[in-house]
Order: structure tokens, then sequence, then C-alpha cells
């Protein structure tokens, strides 16, 4: 077992400034036909493609067309895992879809999870060598409606913490009220 420095950030919120939500549909029977190994999706916590707690739907920093799902943050043995699932609803990327979201540090700098009533963000866990606990780097492209699941790491959240908000590079507005599962 490698050793992660975990961190998380203090922030100055604006008390009075308002903080919209995005379009986060409630996902009515809309699920995304799951490509990949879904045997392995009921026996690990990282694989968890098939429930969509949060969407986010639209077009990323660099013009190109997603939809994200936030599908869990899992806390067990003092580790949260952060699984989504990113969709291509654009034309077919040739390679290095995750530019779109922060490209080789989107799993491990360019992801936070924001705890409001504590004025915490927390970023994704590394390990002495700065490598993240995460799916990692993804070169290839994706067709059009083609979805990957991914997932990162951060350190163990508050007992009391029901909920955190989830932002990701390239979204425009943080994932509000992502509920927090622990096993």
């Amino acid at each position: 077992p490698r050793a992660f420095a975990m961190s998380a950030c203090r922030i100055g919120l604006d008390a009075g400034g308002s903080n919209p939500s995005p379009a986060a549909s409630e996902s009515s029977g809309t699920t995304a036909p799951q490509t990949g190994s879904s045997s392995q999706a009921s026996a690990n916590p990282r694989a968890r493609s098939s429930q969509v707690l949060s969407t986010w739907e639209g077009k990323t920093g660099n013009g190109q067309n997603f939809r994200v799902d936030i599908n869990s943050v899992v806390v067990k043995e003092d580790v949260t895992t952060l699984t989504m699932t990113f969709t291509n609803t654009g034309p077919a990327i040739g390679i290095w879809w995750m530019s779109a979201f922060g490209d080789h540090k989107m799993l491990s700098d360019d992801v936070k999870l924001i705890d409001y009533s504590r004025h915490l963000v927390y970023s994704p866990g590394k390990a002495e060598d700065g490598t993240c606990n995460c799916s990692g780097y993804q070169s290839t492209g994706l067709d059009t409606n083609e979805s990957r699941t991914v997932y990162t790491t951060f350190k163990g959240l508050p007992e009391d913490l029901t909920a955190v908000d989830v932002k990701i590079n390239g979204v425009g507005q943080p994932f509000e009220n992502v509920p927090v599962t622990r096993e």
C-alpha cells in the first residue's frame, strides 16, 4: 500500500452571493448503454456507473459537447472515491478526450470536492511520486455517444458530512449536494 498525501484547503466564500446549480436533471430513465466491464460493477466500488446522482450536459471549456454523470461519492476506510461517467454527445473525438476536462491532470488536480459548511475544498490524494490513486490518463478518443467511467480518490470525509459539491474543470458550475455514501 502506497502512502497518499491527502489535503483539504480552506476557501473564502461570498456570504451574500448566489450559488447557481447546474442542470442537475434527475435522469428520468435516460441511462446510457454501459460499455465495458459491467461484470465488475457490483463488486468494485469504483465501477458504479449504473447509478446517476447528478448530471450536467453542455459544452466544455474547449467547446466539446459532453454529458457528465456523477455516479457515486463513497467513503470507505478513510478514503473517498468519486466515480464519474463522461459521454461524448458531439462529433467523434480522435484522441485525448480528457483534454476537455484538464488533460493529463484531470483526475489528479482538476476535480475537487467542496464542503461549503466547513469552507473546505478537497483535492485528490497523491502518492509520494505525485501520482493519484485514480483510473489514470486516457489518451484515447471517444466516438459520438461513447462513454468512459473514471474515478479518483480523496481523504475520508468527516462523519457528519452527508453531501458535497463536485467541481470538474471544463464544466461551468459545480454539481451541488451530491450524496455521500459510507461503507
